[in-house]
């Protein structure tokens, strides 16, 4: 006799995101997100976002000082502020890195991105419809969210 649990796999869970949510002349455009992300992937999102924030507060902080400061003072919150900026920069590719991965699961190799192919895309919606780019970024985290609180319901 088989023992059930040993024949249990995991399997990987991806849901389209039909960009025509976002507007209808969109129709036909769809990004396929793995929905029932590893504790690592989880994980991962999770520490990157909790360092995004604690880098903007830290730039933010220093940048509120710079106009009170004098000399040396001044020089060093300035040198700081472009330390923390490259640090952002750094979150931002990882950032990149981990949404490649999350849009990167279908069957259809066809439909996975490199982490630069995102970073391009990323960029470029920043100057042409950021709202774009953030819509289907929270979209994505939505249907995480949906498919991971479906199963803790249940």
């Amino acid at each position: 006799m088989s023992n059930i649990l040993q024949q249990i796999k995991s399997v990987v869970i991806v849901k389209p995101l039909n960009l025509v949510e976002y507007h209808e002349d969109y129709e036909g455009l769809t990004l396929y997100v793995w929905v029932n992300l590893t504790h690592e992937m989880h994980k991962k999102y999770t520490d990157l976002q909790v360092r995004g924030l604690t880098i903007t507060n830290q730039i933010e902080t220093r940048s509120k000082r710079i106009p009170k400061a004098k000399g040396e003072a001044k020089k060093k919150f300035k040198e700081q502020i472009a330390a923390l900026t490259e640090e952002m920069e750094q979150v931002n590719l990882e950032t990149h890195d981990w949404y490649s991965e999350v849009w990167s699961k279908h069957k259809d190799p066809s439909t996975h991105y490199s982490p630069a192919e995102v970073q391009d895309f990323a960029e470029r919606m920043m100057e042409e419809d950021a709202a774009l780019y953030k819509w289907i970024c929270n979209r994505t985290q939505a249907m995480i969210l949906v498919h991971r609180t479906n199963y803790l319901k249940n």
